[in-house]
């Protein structure tokens, strides 16, 4: 029976990763593509500022979706009926070329935004099923082979893309546009997780492997659903200092990174292909669509990176230091897009490569710290409010960014690192807190040992260990 579980654990995982690359794929060529048929349109950039705050989103909005239905992590039929909606979105995308311009890009909208419902709902999905069906021992490393194959699929979409807008296809002497490629790309992807989760998926059972893993109950693994890739929770719950103060730091960071994060996907196209008279801000490089995709692939290199520093390094720092290097780098990248009108070439790649670091880097530290503090309770007011915030960045993000290069660019960006150096020092007095909040402890601790030993509620070596740990940190005992 184990040998079993085990292999349709195997069979479980090949099918998430495979999933996890075509996904990766169908996003990374989305948002280059549609900023070369707004391009092609000759639309305005309302246009694009509109589909990357439909596509960033609804991602949120679909993850809201799933945390409020539970049931859907767990039956197939919810997994496919999702990609359904990938290769409608996808058919969208397409047919949008064919309509004209204003109907066009209202197809192409509709597109992206089921595109982010889909990708956000399977997202969380997969998430789940990895932290329900797999062991302690075996999900982070079961959560890193994923990531991996999502990040190379981000790698892979752009080139792809690119490798597209210079070669047109024949198919029984109809030509293919160049421009319908990405969404040709996409409805092959897409087929292909159909068929896999059609014939392919194991058909496990979420009771039979609870009794292999005693230490975990339902409560624990859903608590963990999102942090799983990272370090003991209760030693995280241990470096947070005041509740209040950590919530609150965490939720303004959650928004902050996300704001930042559809921000950035918007600035990167609009610098590199934006003339002067369009937007007050432009940036000295300037590449075509080609290039463009490149710079995305690169992109998907970076939070690949991003991604699995943040893993690797958790279980040996604390996740306030890796928060604060995010908060860093972030406010070094927006500093650079706004201290001058002409953004010198070397100011714009070290701004990019910096955030395009630090957002996946901050964002998977900051859930980390929220997370493990509150629980993962259903229904959480708490968990909710987060991801409302989140929501609320990636909508404000694409429209923030287009008025502020339209208009007066220092304004805007200028609010943003106000914000990050309010979390900064939000994240000091974090610290402080932590410290004086520690020293109590170990006073109470070493009081609460002293006087109750004599009652039995102590034992000897428990006592020890407490003065110990008390004097070690300077603190008189009796």
């Amino acid at each position: 029976m184990s040998q079993d579980i085990s292999k349709e654990q195997h069979r479980l995982l090949h099918i998430l990763q495979l999933n996890n690359l075509l996904k990766g794929i169908c996003l990374g060529v989305i948002v280059p593509a549609l900023w070369y048929n707004i391009l092609a349109l000759q639309a305005t950039s309302s246009w694009f500022q509109l589909g990357v705050a439909a596509l960033e989103s609804l991602q949120i909005i679909g993850k809201l979706m799933v945390f409020m239905n539970r049931q859907w992590c767990f039956s197939k039929k919810v997994y496919i009926s999702f990609l359904f909606v990938a290769l409608l979105a996808s058919c969208l995308y397409c047919v949008g070329f064919h309509l004209g311009n204003f109907y066009g890009l209202c197809a192409f909208s509709a597109s992206l935004a089921l595109h982010g419902i889909w990708i956000g709902c399977v997202s969380k999905i997969e998430i789940i099923c990895v932290n329900s069906y797999y062991v302690k021992t075996k999900r982070e490393q079961a959560t890193k082979s994923i990531k991996l194959y999502k990040g190379i699929g981000l790698i892979l979409g752009p080139l792809l893309g690119f490798a597209g807008s210079y070669y047109s296809l024949t198919v029984s002497g109809y030509l293919i546009d160049v421009g319908t490629i990405p969404g040709y790309i996409q409805i092959i992807c897409v087929l292909i997780m159909i068929i896999a989760m059609l014939f392919f998926y194991p058909s496990i059972r979420l009771e039979n492997l609870n009794s292999k893993d005693k230490g975990t109950d339902h409560a624990e693994t859903f608590r963990h659903e999102t942090i799983t890739s990272y370090s003991n929770s209760e030693k995280i719950v241990n470096q947070v200092g005041n509740w209040h103060l950590a919530i609150f730091t965490v939720m303004l960071l959650g928004f902050i990174f996300y704001l930042s994060k559809s921000l950035k996907k918007v600035a990167l196209p609009i610098l590199l292909l934006a003339t002067p008279h369009e937007f007050k801000c432009v940036s000295e490089l300037s590449l075509s669509v080609d290039g463009v995709y490149i710079a995305f692939a690169i992109e998907g290199f970076l939070d690949t990176i991003g991604s699995f520093l943040s893993y690797n390094l958790n279980p040996v720092v604390d996740n306030r230091y890796l928060v604060f290097i995010a908060v860093i780098f972030i406010g070094v990248g927006q500093a650079l897009m706004i201290w001058t009108s002409i953004i010198p070439t070397w100011a714009f790649i070290v701004s990019m490569v910096l955030q395009s670091f630090a957002l996946p880097f901050g964002l998977g530290n900051t859930e980390c710290l929220f997370y493990s503090k509150i629980g993962y309770r259903p229904g959480s007011e708490y968990t909710v409010s987060y991801m409302m915030l989140e929501l609320l960045g990636s909508l404000i993000g694409p429209f923030w960014t287009v008025q502020a290069y339209e208009i007066k660019c220092e304004l805007c960006f200028t609010f943003i690192l106000i914000w990050l150096c309010f979390a900064f020092l939000l994240l000091i007095a974090s610290f402080t807190a932590l410290a004086y909040e520690k020293k109590k402890d170990l006073v109470r601790a070493s009081m609460m040992g002293l006087n109750q030993s004599q009652s039995g509620l102590y034992n000897r070596s428990q006592v020890i260990e407490m003065k110990d740990a008390a004097k070690g940190k300077g603190i008189k005992t009796l």
